[in-house]
């Protein structure tokens, strides 16, 4: 069987000892700033060190995460993080921005790059550009297919990572705005406000559906698909899960950690359960998308931990003092500690911690608490296996040693310790001198030497060569405690030798942009006859269905606009199949530009005239330098881009008008509400989701090979204009009153107010 890697993640220094005990080849770990998780722990720069040590020690790699868009006010502060990274000896270091990933791999020399799944990277030539720029290893989208993982590792030299364990995004990876759009919190800046997880209702026309968790996906469990995932090409198993108790962790790396040394086979239904009470929504999805899987991913019933079902609640009586005496029935044994949740038709009455119980015949337990239930026949649900929990966190791990003690008369006392082939010798300044009256002996030796209680190590074999001398405790204490720091360096300095990183300061990153006017967003449902036909500006054309009538529509649109330079809108997510049908078209496309909106379009360099779309992310001047160096000079800013940015790169796009998208999904939400299937498509256009405020976001689909969907901002972007950059004013999804102001403002060329339900946008905003 292949080697493969199986990653944990920490959220605090207590989950990176559980994990490596319980045996993860590698943790990925945050510090306080530019992680993707700022909610969890963390760790500091200043603990960093000790950490790195700690996991090196026990031959663990650690991955820190700078998984965050970067603005150019925090450059100086996120490189002096990494300085202080590169000293502690960091292996690899996992990215996003990708400014911040071409300005890492020119400045240091050496240094290992992860490409991190907020870059998207689902396909083959998204691949191939990380390759470029220097990553040694692609974590690939959760989206990603079987076939795009096998195309991956057969044509490029990256090491894979793929999710196998925890939650999963419903928006497509990176390129998520609903936070930031709803409450200035960027999920592409850590700090995401899972509005996903919330209710909503379904709107089609006049028609609404109940109210259920839409946008809410249930969590992947691939344990056994590990065979199927190492035969496609992934080297490493990634858990997610920074933000969970260090008990989960435990759980989850030694039920895979099983799996994996028992040569991949499939786990058991205990295994599977031990899962579900580490956490679980009710249900996972085994398949994630390998198979292009589109149904079943989502969870509408529940979106917190419920655990399993393992009883019935058959008797509630009044105890003493506010208590009640709850009977329960369970097939499964109770301990003091065990979390368990009250259900009734899936909906939770209560939850609690198991107290003081009392276990009679017949699997029925007694337990006692203030919660105010009121009826037996509730279900049972265990979230917390407190005895299996404890046990993994208290699993220790240590380094078997063998230790050779030298006590020659009149020579000083001399200690070796061995750790596989790495073998440290101390001589101590104790002079042994020859027993006056009893010597010391081989079990008095052993009692001091195998002291190893306080360290990482113990004692597997133990040796003594000496005159019968007699050697005093303290000296064998002290002599025991050196070795053992000696070796304890040496084994961390053996496995970091692999780890030298050098510095280069003396770079340039200038660049230049160029500009093609003020550009519009167009579709299939704009009627171009309404459109001025002496526009000077880019129209934009973002097919609605990407087929051979594309390019039908691309002549039209440059016929009767002669004045006017053209651009396709490529789609964000394009898998094997999909990319065929955009590679046709774009064969045969002359002098249109196409607008790159996932690093796989980068590819498309050579072909056309390219521009570096929004659900890019750019937001500071080394992505804009990257791009140059690939050749690209017209560039949209990201969605979360504010007016200082723009105003240090005045040829920069903006997003000046329209319900931009706020999430893009793989799975089918029509699917998710309606049960049909693609022979029974109810897809429409007035489909829409309204959240508890009563707010409306509509929902848009996009077809290729397959379909794809975006989620749009409830609110109208209006601030064309307001600065003096490019403006894209997007006409798609606009009302009739609406559209027809807009026409009237771009024919102006100055800002009105074109609806009541509109803002700035993140224009004059800085989100966190």
């Amino acid at each position: 069987m292949k080697e493969v890697e199986l990653l944990a993640p920490a959220g605090n220094f207590e989950s990176l000892k559980v994990a490596i005990n319980n045996g993860a080849n590698a943790i990925y770990l945050g510090l306080t700033d530019f992680n993707a998780r700022r909610k969890a722990s963390n760790f500091t720069v200043d603990s960093i060190r000790e950490v790195v040590r700690y996991a090196h020690l026990f031959n663990v790699k650690i991955y820190l995460t700078f998984n965050t868009i970067i603005k150019n006010e925090e450059v100086d502060a996120f490189l002096k993080m990494v300085d202080k990274c590169i000293e502690a000896k960091v292996d690899a270091y996992i990215i996003q921005d990708l400014g911040m990933a071409y300005l890492l791999s020119k400045r240091y020399k050496g240094i290992v790059l992860h490409a991190s799944t907020q870059m998207g990277i689902h396909n083959l030539e998204g691949a191939k550009i990380v390759e470029q720029l220097g990553f040694k290893r692609v974590i690939l989208s959760r989206e990603t297919s079987l076939e795009d993982i096998k195309e991956i590792r057969d044509n490029t030299n990256l090491e894979i990572e793929f999710f196998v364990q925890g939650a999963l995004c419903v928006g497509f990876s990176g390129n998520c705005y609903m936070s930031s759009f709803l409450s200035l919190n960027s999920g592409n800046r850590g700090l995401c406000q899972q509005y996903c997880r919330k209710q909503y209702i379904v709107k089609d026309n006049d028609s609404l559906k109940d109210k259920a968790y839409y946008l809410s996906t249930k969590d992947i469990c691939l344990i056994n698909k590990l065979k199927t995932l190492v035969d496609a090409g992934v080297t490493s198993f990634k858990i997610e899960g920074r933000l969970k108790r260090e008990g989960y962790v435990g759980v989850v790396i030694s039920t895979y950690r099983k799996i994996i040394d028992n040569g991949l086979k499939d786990a058991s239904k205990n295994d599977l359960e031990a899962l579900k009470v580490a956490f679980s929504r009710g249900d996972f999805s085994y398949e994630a998308y390998l198979n292009h899987n589109k149904e079943g991913m989502m969870n509408l019933i529940n979106q917190n931990h419920i655990g399993i079902k393992i009883g019935t609640l058959t008797s509630v009586k009044p105890f003493k003092n506010d208590l009640l005496e709850l009977e329960i029935v369970s097939s499964h044994e109770l301990h003091s500690g065990d979390g368990l949740k009250f259900m009734w038709k899936n909906k939770e009455i209560a939850s609690l911690g198991v107290g003081n119980i009392i276990k009679r015949g017949n699997n029925t337990y007694k337990i006692f608490t203030k919660q105010k239930i009121k009826e037996k026949g509730l279900d049972i649900y265990l979230t917390l296996d407190y005895q299996k929990e404890e046990e993994l966190i208290n699993k220790v791990k240590k380094l078997p040693v063998d230790i050779k003690v030298v006590a020659k008369e009149n020579e000083n006392l001399l200690i070796k310790i061995v750790y596989k082939k790495i073998e440290i010798s101390y001589k101590s300044s104790f002079v042994c001198n020859k027993a006056i009256n009893q010597p010391t002996t081989f079990e008095d030796i052993k009692k001091q030497v195998e002291k190893l209680n306080d360290t990482n190590f113990v004692l597997r074999d133990l040796s003594v060569d000496d005159d019968q001398v007699f050697i005093v405790k303290s000296a064998l204490n002290e002599a025991r405690r050196s070795a053992v720091t000696l070796l304890e360096n040496a084994i961390i300095e053996t496995f970091e030798k692999r780890n030298a990183v050098a510095i280069n300061k003396d770079l340039d990153f200038t660049y230049s942009l160029d500009s093609l006017d003020d550009a519009l967003i167009i579709n299939e449902d704009n009627n171009l006859d309404l459109l001025p036909f002496d526009y000077k500006g880019l129209i934009i054309y973002s097919p609605l269905y990407f087929n051979k009538e594309v390019i039908v529509h691309v002549k039209e649109i440059k016929e009767k606009f002669i004045n006017a330079k053209v651009a396709l809108n490529l789609p964000i997510i394009a898998f094997k199949e999909d990319l065929k049908i955009i590679n046709e078209i774009v064969n045969y496309l002359n002098d249109v530009y196409l607008i790159a909106n996932n690093l796989y379009a980068l590819t498309f360099i050579n072909k056309s005239q390219l521009i570096a779309g929004f659900n890019l992310n750019i937001n500071n001047n080394y992505a804009l330098s990257f791009l140059n160096h690939l050749g690209i000079k017209y560039v949209f800013a990201s969605l979360e881009s504010n007016e200082t940015f723009l105003k240090e790169n005045p040829n920069l796009y903006y997003y000046a008008l329209g319900y931009n998208t706020l999430m893009n999904y793989v799975h089918c939400p029509i699917k998710t509400i309606y049960k049909n299937d693609c022979k029974m498509c109810k897809y429409n256009n007035s489909i829409s989701y309204i959240d508890e405020y009563n707010k409306n976001y509509s929902l848009r689909r996009i077809r290729i090979n397959y379909c794809y969907f975006e989620l749009l901002n409830n609110r109208l972007i209006n601030c064309y204009k307001k600065i003096r950059n490019p403006s894209i004013v997007d006409l798609r999804n606009l009302d009739v009153v609406t559209f027809e102001k807009t026409l009237k403002m771009l024919e102006n060329k100055a800002y009105i107010s074109v609806s009541s339900n509109e803002s700035f946008g993140l224009l004059f905003k800085s989100i966190s």
